[in-house]
């Protein structure tokens, strides 16, 4: 009996363990990728960039530049840079409610298609918004506008950007946001229109 209970108080032990931590403080190791940042005055500055945040939200903040792996890493925000990208991904400063932070580019080309990650009390939420780069204000379609997609009313939203190109959006769920099939959608649309 004494020994079941010493096995049974040791793997009580262990589980409390291996626990995961509630300290928010503690982070991965951050390792680094090549991108590159854009200076406020437009100045494109290569080196490398950390690439893997604790959250997909903390793209939107801020971000770790290095110009080499053996220098030291400096954090970088909106106040410092336009703009950044590391790997496959860019991200573009913008204003959104009062504050600067960074969206990622989902779809570049005519139909430029973003996303912004923000952390809310329920975790990590993804906003998308969309623009087209060549509409003007005499296309009185309001598409030069960059609005948010609506989770209800996205179908109808997307209706003047596709207006050119219409059956595109029949692949489109239209009850559904399903950002994959927008992001189809976009695609084809840019590649009809270099």
């Amino acid at each position: 009996m004494k020994n079941f209970f010493l096995f049974a108080l040791t793997f009580a032990t262990i589980g409390l363990i291996a626990q995961p931590s509630k300290n928010k403080a503690m982070s991965i190791a951050p390792t680094f990728g090549p991108g590159y940042y854009i200076s406020l005055k437009g100045d494109t500055v290569k080196g490398e960039v950390r690439n893997n945040m604790d959250n997909e939200s903390d793209y939107a903040n801020s971000f770790m530049f290095r110009k080499t792996a053996a220098s030291k890493a400096m954090p970088l925000d909106s106040k410092k840079a336009k703009g950044y990208g590391v790997d496959d991904r860019h991200y573009s400063s913008l204003k959104m409610d009062d504050k600067d932070v960074y969206i990622k580019y989902l779809e570049q080309g005519r139909l430029n298609l973003f996303e912004y990650t923000y952390l809310s009390k329920e975790g990590p939420k993804a906003v998308y918004l969309i623009v087209d780069s060549r509409a003007t204000e005499e296309d009185k379609t309001g598409t030069h506008f960059m609005i948010q997609l609506d989770e209800k009313q996205f179908k109808k939203q997307l209706k003047p950007y596709f207006k050119d190109q219409p059956m595109l959006l029949e692949q489109v769920d239209k009850w559904f946001l399903k950002i994959d099939e927008i992001r189809k959608a976009v695609k084809e649309f840019n590649g009809m229109y270099p």
